[in-house]
């Protein structure tokens, strides 16, 4: 799957991942302090969605799924500030306590990995001159949607 601004599969130290969006997406108009929750099992799709972004409505949580050939994990973003709030790892394999730790350490230490990536892609991307003509196609796409 290809999202708007970037592919969504990446590779960290060497594991090979997929991210897709998940469950739910609060979005919110700040000039009216309008708040949007939207819960879809296919929220790519979502007609909604398109609707609040048509209206200006800004991103304000996001909930993410992490897939690779060995793990999963669910991650929520939040914005203003920006930050993780919340990492759902899998459950741990190890009988010992410290392995389980360390387990844990390293899934959220991927998390981590992929949020920087992922805001240095974003940058990059923010920083260049076709900035505004990306925008321009977003919002080409946007109008061209059916409500």
């Amino acid at each position: 799957m290809k999202y708007f601004l970037n592919e969504n599969t990446f590779t960290i130290d060497n594991i090979s991942a997929a991210y897709e969006i998940i469950k739910n997406i609060h979005l919110e108009d700040e000039n009216s302090l309008e708040k949007i929750t939207i819960s879809s099992d296919n929220i790519s799709q979502c007609k909604e969605l398109f609707t609040a972004f048509k209206t200006s409505k800004k991103v304000k949580q996001i909930t993410i799924k992490i897939l690779s050939n060995t793990f999963q994990i669910e991650a929520t973003l939040k914005t203003n500030p920006l930050r993780i709030s919340s990492i759902k790892a899998p459950n741990p394999l190890g009988e010992d306590i410290s392995d389980n730790v360390l387990e844990r350490v390293l899934y959220l230490k991927f998390v981590y990995k992929f949020f920087e990536n992922e805001l240095i892609s974003f940058a990059k991307i923010r920083t260049r001159d076709s900035w505004i003509t990306l925008i321009e196609s977003f919002r080409d796409f946007l109008s061209s949607l059916k409500n």
